[in-house]
């Protein structure tokens, strides 16, 4: 429902015949919403059909999200509107569709939380797994490469929450969609990337103490950064942060992602610490393997069960941390809508129940799916490891 949700309501046709070509207003519609294309003129479809020799393929629900009707505001649910049309969960304060608004809502919520799980998920395997594995001894770099890494943070930061500002802007450019903003944003930055490292290098040759080996103690790091993080309290950091970035989806992502991941990593590198001392690890080290394909195909699979269980957990604190965001004002702009945005629109009017009804219950749906399902993969995971165990002490009896 999230990935078909904005071709399931809109006030543009999915298909339109106009007697010579076809065409597909609404896909061009949402892409254009989305930075890319140019947008579809909705002026065409003011009436049924826009000519006597055309046809077209309509969505179920023929309302914008965000589209206010100031003839009929706060109706309840199954209200008939204009042109036989119907409002089949009612409208808002705005005289706005909230199925339209749900629909929309739900690819908006979603995409961020599987979004910033996938960073958290990155971020976490990455740190957890260089903390586990190599420890506070097992990992060296050069001094030049140490020195490089802080500004890479600060770089990458800077390219993906501000440059689509302050790098390039649409009048002075001429570029007009966001996506051509942000590549623009990126390619600067990692050019800028790779002339700091160049340059660096370059001085590591005329320099010797930067060409130097450097012990890291990394499985510290990781774990003093860890508490840091686990010490405050999540929701309050993100809204301290929040309210000094401009809010956007590309923000609630990353924000979100770089706060979610020590629950990820703390599991990862315990379950490599087991693992890595285990006769099968030592096993395919001794048949000369790499440690890269140590760790992907004989590490990875057996902590691969309790990451799983993780990742689902955090995927419902997630969809509850963007709702609060969004509540409170602080994640999206006013004109993206979210189930969170939904619900903060529903206190101008407490008295349409409808209006905090059918959000909260989506939200609530969500949040037990993935508590669902990780008490499935954790069953499954303990059915799977159970006959091992037992065969492992009938073998030592």
């Amino acid at each position: 429902m999230a990935l078909a949700g904005p071709f399931l309501s809109g006030a543009l046709p999915l298909v339109w015949w106009d007697g010579h070509n076809i065409h597909f207003p609404l896909l061009k519609y949402r892409f254009f919403q989305w930075g890319v294309g140019s947008p579809f003129p909705l002026q065409e479809f003011q009436q049924e059909f826009p000519s006597p020799d055309s046809w077209a393929i309509w969505p179920p629900n023929r309302f914008e999200p965000l589209q206010p009707d100031f003839l009929h505001i706060l109706r309840p649910p199954l209200t008939p509107s204009d042109h036989g049309r119907m409002h089949l969960l009612g409208t808002d304060a705005l005289g706005r569709d909230v199925l339209a608004q749900l629909l929309h809502g739900a690819f908006v919520s979603l995409s961020i939380a599987f979004s910033a799980m996938l960073l958290s998920l990155l971020v976490g395997t990455l740190l957890g797994g260089m903390a586990g594995f190599f420890g506070d001894h097992g990992f060296r770099m050069r001094l030049f490469t140490a020195l490089l890494l802080p500004f890479l943070g600060v770089l990458l930061w800077f390219v993906i929450v501000d440059a689509n500002e302050l790098l390039f802007y649409s009048d002075v450019s001429g570029i007009q969609h966001p996506f051509f903003l942000k590549l623009g944003a990126w390619s600067v930055g990692l050019v800028l990337i790779c002339l700091f490292g160049y340059s660096l290098q370059s001085v590591g040759r005329w320099v010797p103490w930067l060409r130097r080996q450097i012990s890291v103690p990394l499985d510290t790091l990781v774990v003093k950064l860890m508490e840091g993080l686990t010490a405050f309290p999540r929701l309050l950091l993100i809204v301290a942060l929040m309210s000094g970035i401009e809010p956007g989806w590309t923000s609630v992502v990353v924000l979100l992602g770089l706060l979610s991941w020590p629950p990820l990593a703390r599991l990862w590198r315990a379950g490599l610490l087991q693992a890595k001392t285990s006769d099968y690890a030592m096993a395919a080290r001794a048949l000369g393997f790499h440690e890269t394909r140590v760790i992907g195909r004989h590490l990875l699979p057996n902590v691969s069960g309790p990451l799983a269980v993780a990742v689902a957990n955090g995927l419902a604190s997630l969809i509850m941390a963007e709702a609060g965001l969004s509540f409170l004002g602080l994640g999206l702009p006013m004109d993206i809508m979210s189930w969170g945005r939904m619900l903060m629109s529903a206190r101008q009017a407490l008295e349409a129940w409808w209006l905090i009804v059918f959000p909260a219950g989506m939200i609530w749906a969500f949040v037990a799916l993935c508590h669902a399902t990780a008490r499935r993969i954790e069953d499954a995971y303990l059915k799977e490891s159970a006959p091992t165990e037992f065969n492992k002490n009938s073998g030592r009896s």
